[in-house]
């Protein structure tokens, strides 16, 4: 790997962290990180002549992860009038996207949701997060959707 690579490789990598940390503590992924994560998988791409996704596949990624939390958050605004789904989570899921291609994005959704759940389940089981009244407890997701993407991105090599 190239030093072109390596730097785009941790920039992105800084970003995921970082989305995770900010979201655990204030419940936001901020905009300009998203925009770092998706700049930073364009980069590397670029850098390694489209080798793990094609350009295609990873545009591709951005468009049907984003518009697919971003259909699932509005059915379920409408459904139960609660905006589950943050616009924050919509919008990593573009660089997301980039980073994995649209092939990738049902795997990445299943490692997150799964991650959420398990979660979920162990401070339910420590009594720190009450399973019933759960509407009133918000919880974010970010956090799992970083992880998943670090995990995807470690099992093809790409970090």
């Amino acid at each position: 790997m190239g030093g072109l690579e390596a730097i785009f490789l941790i920039l992105g990598l800084g970003a995921a962290g970082s989305l995770l940390v900010i979201d655990l503590r204030r419940m936001i992924l901020p905009d300009s990180l998203n925009l770092l994560l998706a700049a930073a998988a364009l980069g590397f791409h670029l850098a390694n002549d489209w080798f793990y996704v094609s350009l295609g596949e990873a545009l591709g990624g951005a468009v049907f992860g984003a518009c697919f939390l971003y259909g699932l958050r509005q059915v379920y605004l409408q459904w139960r009038g609660i905006e589950a789904i943050g616009l924050g989570d919509v919008k990593f899921m573009v660089g997301a996207g980039l980073w994995i291609g649209v092939w990738g994005i049902p795997l990445l959704l299943a490692i997150a949701s799964l991650a959420s759940l398990i979660t979920i389940g162990c401070l339910a089981a420590m009594r720190l997060m009450p399973i019933s009244g759960m509407t009133a407890r918000r919880f974010p997701f970010g956090p799992a959707l970083c992880i998943a993407l670090v995990a995807m991105c470690a099992e093809r090599a790409i970090w």
